[in-house]
């Protein structure tokens, strides 16, 4: 069993290798190298780290911990630039809006709150779920936010009014992940072994996959 200790590891060598990456000179052609390394030591959560995710950009990041707090770090410093605070219990997933703007963070109190990143301040504090929420996504406009529990459902959010849109209950078992294809056009969701395809314009399943043997961790979009 991973230790709490061992977690917060984990953060602090994502934080060492945000170095910057450069071509080599034309003679070289893509080889690539390491220019100007920097090991970065910075603590801030007081227990283990749960989740991170990088802003569109990658000029910070945000972590969340079960410490209840979640904190924005410069990326090419390390240093911490502000902690988003109002969660009262252990937070299990943040998400970044495409366009840098919003945090969504989902807790252990079934919580789902949307940030804006600028002012730190809380914009929704969404309380449907009934049960902790383990897996968070933002459609790539920005117009929608996607949760999945342990209850086993998903809930869709329309982001200019904090209000619920939809709710998607065709898993058997609690959520795991959830990502939107690039487009938008569909929503991805993995719940034990089962992956399920949705189209965002009737929020109807498209195609259900079951030929995992083990439960479904993460999920990826090709380039094309």
């Amino acid at each position: 069993m991973i230790s709490q200790k061992h977690l917060q590891a984990v953060f602090l060598v994502i934080l060492v290798m945000t170095c910057v990456l450069g071509r080599a000179d034309d003679h070289m052609h893509s080889a690539q190298q390491i220019e100007h390394p920097q090991l970065v030591l910075q603590t801030g959560h007081a227990l283990g780290v749960n989740s991170i995710a990088f802003a569109p950009d990658g000029s910070w990041l945000v972590s969340a911990g079960a410490d209840h707090s979640i904190i924005i770090w410069q990326t090419s410093s390390g240093r911490q630039l502000r902690a988003l605070t109002g969660n009262k219990a252990y937070v299990r997933s943040v998400a970044c809006s495409s366009d840098g703007r919003l945090i969504a963070s989902g807790s252990n109190d079934f919580t789902v709150k949307v940030w804006d990143v600028d002012s730190a301040r809380e914009l929704y504090s969404l309380q449907k779920h009934s049960g902790p929420i383990v897996a968070l996504a933002f459609s790539p406009d920005g117009r929608w936010l996607a949760s999945g529990s342990v209850d086993k459902t998903i809930r869709l959010w329309d982001l200019k009014t904090g209000s619920e849109i939809k709710t998607l209950n065709k898993h058997t078992a609690p959520l795991s992940v959830l990502t939107f294809s690039k487009s938008g056009d569909v929503l991805v969701s993995a719940a034990g072994t089962e992956v399920i395809s949705w189209e965002t314009k009737t929020w109807t399943d498209k195609q259900t996959f079951r030929r995992n043997a083990a439960t479904v961790t993460a999920l990826a979009f090709g380039n094309d």
